[in-house]
């Protein structure tokens, strides 16, 4: 049939006149239950809102909605009487069109497409600069439809076989009867309601998922979608699919790194928390005129009888006034000290007890200097002589 048809076919593949083929398919009593698509050229696939890798040699009903068949009834009358009709049909995308059709041999109908929407001046009609347009953006580009059928794809460019891994013709033949299984499962189910939820309040989609790559290996997307045709059970969706993978599973590795991190720092306060006695961690800036307390174990906070959130607001720049006043400058000296060195510091001083009384403790340290110039202090800290809460050391 596609050889014989070669004659009627070939003046049109190169021209701009929309044209097609269409072989009536009946259900042997005459009356007719699909099309084929036996030639499709360029102009009239944009004006199916497809392509013709799509539309060629296939059926109607494998690739639109079978409801969509009955505008197309005319077409069986002029291929089994050979009269001519004119018809008027809109696509999925709402494209206004005239249909003239006439019968080249038995059974099948030549259709001229003429769009109802007059065209532009110009050397390029603007109906053809949408899908040149498509095919050299840098993302993925597709028409879907959501409907009861599932989600049928309708045409797409180039750069989504590059995203997806497949070729045109495996996404043709493979996923021509449902498009969802080209979207990881775990993604599918939040996918399909904002589809849902774009059709019925007309707001466009935005958002990340990832697309079942030939070979498994998932790739994250970002998906924007469009309604542009919703009708009764179905929405036709403009669809464009960018390739963040790279960023996606940069940002998965900083948030598990951030995780792990969260985690080691829990541990280590729980292992400073049992810790026997008091111990903290202070970071003093070059020239050591004071120190920032970075961490202080319950112990700690406990002894002087504050709870380790008190201790920490209070205690978070190491405030001298709250030792007692003979041993400010030797604390201040030891302090000043602490640079060049990872000697052991060991010196003790008297600190106010939450009830006002003084206990005189004993710290042991040592300090570790650091590439910026600055220095840690690891410090332990004893009770050596508490003293009446009324009485002066």
């Amino acid at each position: 049939m596609k050889k014989h048809l070669e004659n009627f076919s070939k003046p049109y593949q190169k021209s701009k006149i929309p044209f097609l083929l269409a072989e009536i398919i009946t259900d042997g009593t005459g009356e007719m239950v699909d099309l084929v698509f036996r030639f499709v050229n360029t102009p009239a696939s944009v004006l199916f809102d497809s392509t013709v890798e799509l539309m060629q040699d296939s059926r109607f009903t494998h690739i639109y909605p079978p409801e969509r068949l009955r505008a197309f009834m005319p077409l069986a009358e002029v291929a089994f009487r050979g009269s001519a009709a004119s018809f008027e049909y809109r696509s999925l995308m709402g494209r206004q069109m005239t249909i003239s059709c006439y019968q080249p041999v038995y059974g099948v109908a030549s259709c001229i497409l003429e769009e109802r929407e007059p065209l532009s001046t110009g050397t390029t009609p603007p109906r053809y600069v949408a899908p040149l347009l498509a095919e050299n953006l840098p993302c993925g580009i597709a028409v879907l439809e959501a409907g009861p059928q599932g989600l049928l794809n309708h045409s797409f460019n180039s750069r989504l076989c590059e995203l997806s891994g497949y070729s045109r013709k495996e996404l043709l033949t493979q996923f021509s009867g449902d498009f969802s299984p080209l979207f990881h499962a775990d993604d599918w189910g939040g996918l399909l309601q904002s589809l849902r939820d774009s059709a019925r309040d007309r707001i466009p989609i935005n958002r990340d998922v990832r697309l079942q790559r030939k070979g498994g290996i998932p790739l994250w997307v970002n998906l924007r979608a469009k309604p542009i045709s919703v009708e009764e059970r179905r929405a036709v969706f403009y669809t464009m699919l960018l390739d963040i993978d790279a960023r996606r599973r940069t940002q998965d590795r900083t948030e598990a790194s951030l995780r792990e991190l969260s985690d080691l720092r829990a541990q280590f306060n729980q292992l400073f928390d049992c810790l026997p006695g008091g111990f903290c961690l202070l970071k003093a800036s070059p020239g050591c005129q004071h120190a920032e307390l970075l961490q202080a174990s319950r112990g700690l906070a406990e002894l002087l009888g504050y709870s380790p959130e008190e201790f920490a607001r209070l205690f978070a720049s190491v405030p001298l006034a709250e030792f007692y006043p003979d041993d400010r400058e030797p604390l201040r000296h030891v302090l000043s000290s602490c640079s060049g060195t990872n000697a052991e510091l060991r010196s003790s001083f008297r600190v106010r007890q939450k009830n006002g009384a003084y206990l005189r403790l004993l710290m042991q340290a040592r300090k570790q200097e650091q590439n910026d110039g600055s220095i840690l202090i690891y410090a332990s800290f004893c009770n050596v002589n508490r003293e009446k809460p009324s009485a002066a050391p």
